[in-house]
């Protein structure tokens, strides 16, 4: 596996991460979302540790606006709250999210610096799925990881974990909001793998299930195109037509990536690389969250 694929799996579970890290906690308890079957409400946090993960929505929503130097402080934030409680699984995991989120700020052509960040929020995650087998985050973290680290420590065993483990939060978290996230962090890092490795209904099906939520946002505009883009390697041009066309009808960034779209669709198809290169440009966040 060539550096440059692994790369782009790891940068799409940053971008991933982001999501799941700047969705509010409350709504992952009281929102519906499509989901797959019907799980009970994710357990209440006490009020300090909850306090930590707000504070973690409040680094991370600076950071969709561009200020990824705060994700230091996040990282900061973390590492004290979790010596302070070290067995506190919601800690440990929020603790490899403010890992990931670190990685988005950082030098993205330095990859031992960056495997190394992302190793540190792969062992944080391990450690909440230790104190707490069912913890969604860390069960989506771990996994989406563990597709990554298959490539980079050649055991392909870690994808198969990867995926059992991105699928029980899935499972665990339906017909909630963080279930909804929780989809979009599999569609995401799942569209990276090599084609053998695929499960292209599974990931539509995914990023389909985000529409209406993220309707009217940027971040929505660059779904549907990601959708698009899907069916376009799955050979559907009129089902990539119809993505596309959702997109295209926003004045936003997400509006006039679609629009291109619609003309290369028109005029010999949509390149490959472009495809690659707007899964590349998601690792910043500012590609989805961005005016």
């Amino acid at each position: 596996m060539k550096i440059q694929t692994t790369l782009a799996s790891a940068m799409a579970l940053i971008a991933a991460a982001c999501a799941s890290a700047t969705d509010k906690p409350a709504l992952a308890q009281s929102q519906p979302s499509k989901g797959e079957g019907s799980q009970a409400a994710k357990p209440k946090l006490d009020t300090k540790t909850q306090g930590y993960v707000d504070q973690m929505l409040s680094y991370s929503m600076m950071i969709r606006t561009g200020r990824y130097e705060v994700a230091n402080d996040a990282v900061k934030t973390m590492e004290a709250a979790v010596a302070a409680d070290p067995n506190n699984a919601e800690l440990h995991a929020q603790l490899g999210n403010a890992y990931l989120l670190q990685a988005v700020g950082g030098d993205q052509t330095k990859y031992a610096e960056l495997f190394a960040i992302l190793g540190k929020g792969y062992a944080e995650h391990g450690k909440a799925l230790e104190l707490d087998p069912n913890n969604v985050t860390a069960l989506g973290g771990h996994g989406s990881q563990s597709l990554t680290f298959s490539f980079i420590r050649q055991k392909p065993e870690l994808a198969t974990q990867g995926v059992a483990e991105m699928n029980r939060a899935v499972a665990l978290s339906a017909n909630t909001h963080e279930g909804g996230v929780q989809r979009l962090l599999r569609a995401l890092v799942s569209v990276n793998l090599p084609k053998d490795k695929r499960d292209y209904a599974t990931e539509k099906a995914d990023l389909v299930s985000r529409f209406a939520d993220s309707e009217g946002l940027n971040s929505g505009d660059m779904i549907r195109v990601i959708a698009g883009d899907l069916s376009v390697e799955a050979g559907d041009s009129a089902a990539a037509r119809t993505a596309y066309i959702l997109a295209a009808k926003s004045p936003r960034r997400g509006g006039d990536l679609a629009r291109k779209r619609l003309a290369a669709l028109d005029t010999g198809g949509v390149a490959p690389s472009d495809i690659s290169q707007l899964r590349a440009d998601t690792a910043k966040c500012t590609t989805c969250h961005g005016k």
